[in-house]
């Protein structure tokens, strides 16, 4: 698939240097949800509550996007399917994780005759 230059120019250009500072705060937003009504969002349902609890435009390319990225990353991980208060349709939910640091192979293996 071929993408405009306008596109990947606006990227590097508006999204690229703002994306770890915007992944930040949907963690942020994951972990305040959490604590505050004890059970883990959709995408749909964090981004309402974004939406009721920040000043600001959000729209849905605000949570999934970044929610992925964390996933990506270890920083969430998905949850349990269940029926989303906002969509009614069957969702992920969404749950704050911290990373595994890489596991390596040891240097040398033991020999046994």
């Amino acid at each position: 698939m071929h993408q405009a230059q306008t596109s990947v120019a606006h990227y590097h250009a508006e999204v690229l240097p703002t994306l770890k500072r915007r992944q930040t705060f949907v963690r942020q937003q994951l972990v305040r949800f959490v604590d505050r009504y004890h059970f883990h969002p959709t995408s749909a349902e964090l981004l309402r509550f974004v939406q009721a609890t920040n000043m600001g435009h959000y729209d849905v390319n605000t949570i999934r996007p970044r929610l992925c990225e964390l996933e990506a990353s270890g920083w969430v991980r998905h949850g349990v399917k269940r029926s989303c208060a906002v969509t009614k349709a069957t969702a992920l939910t969404w749950v704050p994780s911290s990373p595994q640091p890489p596991t390596q192979a040891p240097l040398f293996a033991e020999v046994r005759p």
